[in-house]
């Protein structure tokens, strides 16, 4: 279904399957409530929108999409007009690439609630859910939050060796303006989050878990940070030799790092090659994380991954608040 330049349309209890390009592409326009379909077996991906405003997304399962072309979403939203859009509650697994991309969106944007899970099965250097902006000035003002963000793989090769290559959440390029809260991330091989070279970027209040080759990535592309925050946030991994952050040096007045929780069993300090430092003591001497604690965070059953937060969490005391899985996914 093309909608082009149309507005106020409605698309619903619908079934697409095996599709060649994407199930639902409005272009221009906007206004429209795409709910509770089922996109599945697609050539391409979900849902697009290309410069289309003001649309709401919702309750949708999308999956295995990306058969023949790969570089595809779950849900794309695309072009400096693509603004003021929500999606939510919708439950995206087994996509090729992302599971929901902002690619030099608009601003205002709302991705919250959605399931998503196993993701970026064929392609690297990629997030589950991504962003992407080219210019250095834009603030977004747009929001991630309550999402629960699983198996963002990664997946190529190098000389016919296997290569993982994911983020669970990958604000690229000068994604500036992005507020990521209150999502809980697990087993990204390359880390839970990504800061590249954007400015303005809260993260707060995430749980991020198990990433192989590091927890998060502090890039600070060429210079560009400004203004960023990571507070708050729970970070658990449990191979040993894997890093805690990596990145290019920075400073505390372009990106605060406090009062967050780090825990890998049998290690007494984390690994860091970030904002200059290659020692843990090095990382705290330089002015970040003067107020986080390593300890235990208490998952309720990490096994299961159930990684709610037992009521003796230390990072309660940090002024983490609770993250309430239950509405999150389709209604």
């Amino acid at each position: 279904i093309r909608l082009e330049g149309a507005t106020d349309c409605r698309v619903s209890d619908c079934v697409f399957t095996g599709i060649g390009k994407y199930a639902v592409c409005a272009e221009g326009g906007g206004g429209h409530l795409i709910s509770r379909n089922e996109i599945g077996n697609s050539a391409s991906g979900g849902v697009l929108l290309l410069d289309s405003a003001g649309n709401e997304v919702s309750n949708n399962r999308i999956h295995d999409c990306g058969l023949v072309y790969k570089h595809i979403g779950g849900v794309a939203m695309q072009g400096a007009e693509a603004s003021d859009n929500l999606v939510s509650h919708n439950y995206i697994h087994d996509m090729t690439r992302y599971g929901i991309t902002i690619k030099n969106g608009g601003l205002r944007n709302t991705v919250e609630f959605n399931w998503i899970e196993r993701t970026n099965l064929e392609t690297y250097d990629t997030g589950a859910i991504e962003v992407t902006q080219h210019d250095r000035e834009v603030r977004s003002g747009s929001i991630i939050r309550n999402n629960i963000v699983g198996d963002s793989v990664g997946y190529s090769s190098r000389l016919e060796k296997p290569h993982l290559g994911a983020w669970g959440i990958y604000l690229d390029s000068y994604a500036s303006g992005y507020t990521v809260t209150n999502n809980i991330c697990y087993r990204s091989p390359l880390g839970g989050i990504m800061f590249q070279g954007g400015h303005g970027n809260v993260v707060v209040n995430n749980i991020f878990v198990d990433g192989a080759q590091r927890q998060g990535a502090l890039s600070n592309f060429r210079d560009g940070f400004a203004d960023n925050v990571l507070e708050r946030n729970v970070f658990y991994y449990t191979n040993p030799e894997a890093l805690l952050f990596s990145g290019r040096p920075f400073t505390p007045d372009v990106m605060l790092v406090d009062n967050n929780v780090y825990y890998c069993p049998g290690i007494e300090e984390p690994v860091i090659r970030a904002g200059g430092a290659t020692t843990w003591q090095q990382w705290l001497e330089l002015g970040f994380d003067a107020n986080s604690v390593i300890a235990d965070p208490l998952f309720v059953d990490a096994e299961n991954d159930d990684y709610r937060l037992a009521p003796g969490s230390p990072a309660f005391a940090l002024g983490f608040e609770a993250i309430d899985i239950g509405r999150i996914g389709v209604d």
